[in-house]
């Protein structure tokens, strides 16, 4: 059964380059290591520059191991 995820959220306005940054990793590294994963779009919104959305398809329940983190 696919499993659809929607994730939103905000961030500081100093925060938005940061992840911003991050969401541009992101994206290809699960096109790339999550073949179950169909579709992985992240956006930002346009009248609110401190509030994203992340949306995902999957035909899998179980993901790879996390992307490892980075602190800057």
């Amino acid at each position: 059964m696919p499993i659809q995820t929607i994730a939103q959220y905000r961030v500081k306005p100093s925060g938005v380059d940061k992840v911003k940054r991050a969401i541009e990793e992101l994206v290809p590294y699960v096109r790339a290591n999550e073949p179950g994963t169909r579709l992985y779009l992240a956006w930002q919104q346009k009248d609110d520059p401190t509030r994203f959305v992340h949306f995902s398809f999957s035909t899998v329940k179980r993901h790879t191991p996390r992307m490892p983190v980075r602190q800057r």
